[in-house]
């Protein structure tokens, strides 16, 4: 059985990645896996899309999605998920989004 799971992991990732491509996104790094083996390279996926398989499921491996906001409230409204970062240069929004979104800022 778990021989099975993996196998059905390794084919849902690949599918999501190919989902994301056909939406304006797409898998920037990593994402192969070789012939032989369930391994598949640590993976960055940029362009998602809330509403998009690969951003509201869990994956239990080293894949990233990357997302674009356009306000706090955006950011806020989509929040949730076992981690999350947030890239700015407005230190005051900084330290005032993880507040927003129920969690504590840290460096």
């Amino acid at each position: 059985m778990p021989h099975k799971t993996i196998l059905t992991c390794k084919d849902m990732l690949t599918t999501w990645g190919r989902s994301s491509r056909c939406r304006r996104g797409g898998i920037i790094d990593g994402g192969h896996h070789g012939e032989v083996g369930y391994f598949i390279e640590p993976t960055v996926i940029v362009g998602a899309r809330p509403g998009m398989t690969v951003v509201e499921k869990e994956i239990f491996g080293l894949v990233i999605t990357v997302q674009r906001f356009d306000s706090t409230e955006e950011v806020v409204a989509v929040a949730y998920g076992l981690a999350g970062g947030l890239w700015t240069r407005d230190l005051a929004l900084a330290i005032r989004s993880p507040r927003s979104c129920g969690r504590a800022p840290s460096g």
